[in-house]
């Protein structure tokens, strides 16, 4: 499942961070499913990042973040499921699907994500997203 969503070009909705969505997505899946995630962040490091994915990664099993930044974009892709992946037999597969033409940049570029109790987890009670977001530019405009 490919979840990529934003309303605008940097402000992923709110409701599409959540643990209550990403629990409604891992019903929705098969149980050896993948889902795959766009996100943009100004660094690896950055706050809304870090809040997707440990949010993502209480949820799922095994989650995995490849930077996409190549070509100098904010793009980082989040890959989540309940059973390992073996990226490393990636390219070999046959996947007809958008994720094929990164089969060689998600081997080279994976780090695995492991949930952290004492980070924020976002919920449809407390999910400040957009201010997140406007934060992360603000910060990124101001240090370059």
């Amino acid at each position: 499942m490919i979840v990529d969503a934003y309303a605008q070009q940097l402000y992923i909705p709110w409701t599409m961070t959540t643990q209550e969505f990403w629990q409604d997505t891992e019903r929705a899946i098969r149980s050896d499913g993948i889902v795959a995630l766009n996100i943009n962040a100004t660094t690896s490091d950055a706050p809304l990042l870090l809040a997707v994915s440990n949010t993502i990664a209480s949820v799922f099993d095994h989650v995995y973040i490849v930077p996409l930044t190549q070509d100098s974009s904010w793009n980082y892709l989040i890959l989540a499921s309940n059973r390992a992946v073996d990226l490393a037999t990636l390219s070999d597969m046959d996947l007809a699907s958008p994720l094929d033409e990164y089969a060689d940049v998600l081997q080279s570029n994976v780090s695995e994500i492991f949930y952290k109790q004492d980070e924020l987890v976002l919920t449809d009670d407390r999910a400040p997203v957009e201010l997140m977001t406007e934060e992360m530019i603000i910060d990124f405009y101001f240090d370059n």
